[in-house]
């Protein structure tokens, strides 16, 4: 026989979110604080200081297009978080009507 319980405690999964969003909130001011210094110029005018700060600028790009996907995941996971919560407290006060009833 299977002992096992499933308990969901709404304000932790609340809890949880907030706490996503506190990480989501740094990463954002992080992207947005570093997204000015991660272009890279050319240290001189011949081919491999252009090569060089072109394909370092090209990562720059691609990893401020990858954290900020990143967030909106984020994002999205501390909203199923609240929407989970909300929707297990409301079912159990609907089953907790029900036998009151």
């Amino acid at each position: 026989m299977d002992d096992s319980v499933l308990r969901v405690d709404p304000a932790q999964l609340a809890s949880a979110a907030g706490d996503i969003d506190v990480i989501v909130h740094r990463l954002e001011q992080a992207l947005v604080g570093a997204g000015r210094t991660l272009p890279v110029e050319p240290a001189g005018r011949d081919e491999v200081s252009v090569a060089a700060a072109h394909s370092f600028t090209e990562v720059a790009r691609r990893f401020g297009a990858d954290t900020a996907t990143g967030i909106r995941e984020l994002r999205k996971i501390a909203a199923v978080l609240r929407a989970q919560g909300d929707g297990f407290a409301a079912d159990e006060e609907a089953a907790a009507r029900g036998l009151r009833a």
